[in-house]
Protein backbone atom coordinates (compact mmCIF):
# COMPACT_ATOMS: atom_id res chain seq x y z
CA UNK A 1 0.00 0.00 0.00
CA UNK A 2 1.32 3.28 -0.75
CA UNK A 3 1.33 6.31 1.36
CA UNK A 4 -1.58 8.78 1.20
CA UNK A 5 -1.14 11.88 0.02
CA UNK A 6 -2.60 14.77 1.69
CA UNK A 7 -4.56 17.09 -1.12
CA UNK A 8 -4.18 21.37 -0.89
CA UNK A 9 -7.27 21.44 0.83
CA UNK A 10 -7.13 18.88 3.48
CA UNK A 11 -3.52 20.62 4.49
CA UNK A 12 -5.14 24.01 4.08
CA UNK A 13 -7.90 22.81 6.95
CA UNK A 14 -4.89 20.87 9.05
CA UNK A 15 -3.43 24.15 9.03
CA UNK A 16 -6.51 26.39 10.04
CA UNK A 17 -6.53 25.00 13.60
CA UNK A 18 -4.53 23.55 16.44
CA UNK A 19 -7.31 21.27 18.05
CA UNK A 20 -8.20 17.63 17.01
CA UNK A 21 -10.05 14.45 18.45
CA UNK A 22 -7.64 11.72 19.12
CA UNK A 23 -8.82 8.37 19.59
CA UNK A 24 -7.01 5.53 21.20
CA UNK A 25 -7.80 1.62 22.21
CA UNK A 26 -8.18 1.01 25.68
CA UNK A 27 -6.83 -2.21 27.10
CA UNK A 28 -10.64 -3.20 27.00
CA UNK A 29 -11.06 -3.27 23.81
CA UNK A 30 -13.21 0.33 23.60
CA UNK A 31 -12.05 3.17 21.90
CA UNK A 32 -11.06 6.47 24.10
CA UNK A 33 -11.44 10.06 21.87
CA UNK A 34 -10.05 13.64 23.16
CA UNK A 35 -9.46 16.91 22.32
CA UNK A 36 -6.09 17.86 21.76
CA UNK A 37 -3.80 20.27 20.46
CA UNK A 38 -1.62 18.94 17.56
CA UNK A 39 1.14 19.67 14.97
CA UNK A 40 1.09 18.97 11.45
CA UNK A 41 4.74 18.68 10.11
CA UNK A 42 3.34 18.24 6.01
CA UNK A 43 3.53 14.45 6.58
CA UNK A 44 2.83 13.28 10.03
CA UNK A 45 0.76 14.70 12.91
CA UNK A 46 2.79 15.37 16.07
CA UNK A 47 1.15 15.38 19.55
CA UNK A 48 2.70 16.58 22.71
CA UNK A 49 1.94 15.08 25.79
CA UNK A 50 2.66 13.62 29.53
CA UNK A 51 3.67 10.16 30.57
CA UNK A 52 0.61 10.19 33.31
CA UNK A 53 -1.61 10.67 30.94
CA UNK A 54 -4.28 7.94 29.76
CA UNK A 55 -3.71 7.92 26.16
CA UNK A 56 0.23 7.73 26.29
CA UNK A 57 -0.50 4.01 28.19
CA UNK A 58 -2.93 3.34 26.08
CA UNK A 59 -0.37 4.07 23.27
CA UNK A 60 2.22 1.70 24.45
CA UNK A 61 -0.19 -1.35 24.78
CA UNK A 62 -1.75 -0.39 21.07
CA UNK A 63 -0.38 1.80 18.29
CA UNK A 64 -3.06 2.51 16.34
CA UNK A 65 -5.15 5.86 16.28
CA UNK A 66 -7.71 7.62 14.45
CA UNK A 67 -7.15 11.80 14.44
CA UNK A 68 -9.55 13.84 13.08
CA UNK A 69 -10.29 17.58 12.46
CA UNK A 70 -13.30 19.58 11.37
CA UNK A 71 -13.26 22.95 10.37
CA UNK A 72 -14.58 25.77 12.20
CA UNK A 73 -15.46 28.00 9.64
CA UNK A 74 -17.32 25.69 7.83
CA UNK A 75 -18.55 22.60 9.92
CA UNK A 76 -19.39 20.16 7.12
CA UNK A 77 -15.70 19.71 6.07
CA UNK A 78 -13.68 17.08 7.88
CA UNK A 79 -10.53 15.00 7.49
CA UNK A 80 -9.78 12.20 9.34
CA UNK A 81 -6.83 10.00 9.57
CA UNK A 82 -6.40 6.75 10.66
CA UNK A 83 -2.63 4.96 11.70
CA UNK A 84 -0.22 3.75 13.27
CA UNK A 85 1.25 6.15 16.38
CA UNK A 86 5.12 6.37 17.62
CA UNK A 87 6.20 7.50 21.30
CA UNK A 88 9.78 9.37 21.96
CA UNK A 89 10.21 10.80 24.70
CA UNK A 90 10.61 14.27 24.15
CA UNK A 91 12.68 16.07 27.33
CA UNK A 92 13.38 19.32 25.31
CA UNK A 93 9.70 19.68 24.45
CA UNK A 94 10.03 20.15 20.79
CA UNK A 95 7.21 19.44 19.66
CA UNK A 96 5.10 21.27 22.35
CA UNK A 97 7.30 24.14 21.13
CA UNK A 98 5.97 23.33 17.92
CA UNK A 99 2.48 22.85 18.59
CA UNK A 100 2.33 26.26 20.27
CA UNK A 101 4.40 28.12 17.47
CA UNK A 102 2.20 26.72 14.65
CA UNK A 103 -0.94 28.25 17.01
CA UNK A 104 1.06 31.72 17.49
CA UNK A 105 0.23 30.84 21.57
CA UNK A 106 4.34 31.89 22.07
CA UNK A 107 6.16 29.61 24.39
CA UNK A 108 4.78 27.07 26.34
CA UNK A 109 5.01 28.30 29.91
CA UNK A 110 7.92 26.46 32.37
CA UNK A 111 4.97 25.55 34.45
CA UNK A 112 3.02 23.85 32.28
CA UNK A 113 3.50 20.18 33.55
CA UNK A 114 3.26 18.78 37.08
CA UNK A 115 6.69 18.97 38.74
CA UNK A 116 8.47 15.69 37.63
CA UNK A 117 6.41 14.67 34.75
CA UNK A 118 8.39 13.85 31.83
CA UNK A 119 7.45 14.88 27.97
CA UNK A 120 7.02 12.44 24.96
CA UNK A 121 6.43 12.90 20.94
CA UNK A 122 3.23 10.93 19.75
CA UNK A 123 3.74 11.04 15.72
CA UNK A 124 1.03 9.78 14.21
CA UNK A 125 1.60 8.41 10.85
CA UNK A 126 -1.54 8.25 8.48
CA UNK A 127 -2.38 5.03 6.34
CA UNK A 128 -6.01 5.98 5.57
CA UNK A 129 -7.23 9.55 5.25
CA UNK A 130 -10.59 10.37 4.55
CA UNK A 131 -12.17 14.08 3.84
CA UNK A 132 -16.09 13.59 3.02
CA UNK A 133 -17.81 16.72 2.75
CA UNK A 134 -20.96 15.57 5.29
CA UNK A 135 -23.87 15.26 3.51
CA UNK A 136 -22.67 15.41 0.46
CA UNK A 137 -21.71 19.31 1.21
CA UNK A 138 -24.65 20.13 0.83
CA UNK A 139 -25.23 21.89 3.51
CA UNK A 140 -21.86 23.58 3.54
CA UNK A 141 -21.05 26.89 4.69
CA UNK A 142 -17.80 27.60 3.75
Amino acid sequence: MSDPVVTPEQEELLLSTTFGMLTVLRPDGFPSTNPISYYWNGETIQISTIKSRYKYKCLLKNDHVAFCVQSFENPMAYIEMRGKATVEDDPERKILRATFAQANFGEPPEDLDPPGEERVAITIYPERIHSPQLYGGRFDQG
